[in-house]
Formats: C-alpha cells, sequence, structure tokens
C-alpha cells in the first residue's frame, strides 16, 4: 500500500510540476523602463517568438509597426502601435458604448500580459512586460525593422 500512495502522490506532484503556469519572479528579471524617443519602424517580415518553458505567444505579423517607448540594460524597447480593436465600455450611467482602444503584443503565462519587444544590434532578445516591470529572455532572433515613412 505504501507504494501505491508514493505512485500517487509522484503523480500528483509531477502534474503540478508541469502544468504550472511560470513564476515572473523566478523566470524573469525585474527592469524599470527608462523612457525614450524613437522613430516608428515597420517590420517587413514574420518573426517567431521562441520563448521559456511555460510562455506562450504568437508570431509577429509582418507589416507591423512598432516604436521606441523606452530601454532597459538588456536592450531598446518597442511597443506596437498600429493595433486597435472595440471594446463595450459602460458609463457610471450604465449606457454602453464601443471605444476603439489600443491593443498591443501579447503572451501566455498562467495568465495574458501585454508583451513589449526588447531588440539589441538589430536582434529579438526578449520582452518586456510592463505589468511585471519584468524582462523575459527569448531565443535570440533576427528582426529587420526599417524606418516607416
Amino acid at each position: 500500500m505504501q507504494n501505491f500512495q508514493r505512485a500517487i502522490l509522484l503523480g500528483l506532484w509531477v502534474a503540478a510540476a508541469v502544468g504550472r503556469a511560470p513564476d515572473f519572479a523566478t523566470e524573469s528579471q525585474q527592469e524599470p523602463l527608462q523612457p525614450a524617443n524613437g522613430p516608428t519602424m515597420l517590420l517587413p517580415h514574420t518573426v517567431n517568438i521562441d520563448l521559456p518553458s511555460g510562455f506562450s505567444g504568437d508570431d509577429l505579423a509582418p507589416d507591423t509597426h512598432w516604436a521606441v517607448v523606452g530601454t532597459i540594460p538588456q536592450g531598446t524597447v518597442y511597443e506596437q502601435t498600429d493595433c486597435f480593436k472595440e471594446r463595450a465600455i459602460t458609463s457610471s450611467s450604465g449606457t454602453v458604448y464601443r471605444k476603439e482602444v489600443p491593443c498591443t503584443y501579447q503572451i501566455r503565462a498562467g495568465e495574458q500580459v501585454d508583451a513589449y519587444l526588447v531588440v539589441k544590434d538589430d536582434t529579438l532578445i526578449g520582452l518586456y512586460l510592463p505589468s511585471k516591470s519584468a524582462y523575459v529572455v527569448a531565443q535570440p532572433e533576427i528582426i529587420r525593422f526599417k524606418p516607416l515613412q
């Protein structure tokens, strides 16, 4: 009976470890964003983002616009600027109206969070999570921004 109990406990532990969401405190580095300005850039090609285990996100779409919003020690931080979505807003009087709001690239890690690109020397090296003030390392990927004209 004792071996059976051990097997069940081991199975529960493995299931919990495999299905766990990443811990932002241990799988990212806290980095305050230093505000900066720069030109808006065009990403002319698709970019696959390879994130650490437990994080997931979509590929970056081609022909998207990205603007410098700041820097962290790892590199320059870019936010997507050409994406808008409609959101239902309820006023204090109960009136529901639709408003276009900016949308950003997002990743999933137990919860869905906004993510900005971190680029150094034309290479995507990670993502900056503004709501967590955190940097998540990504597998380096060449990114060829072009100045938006």
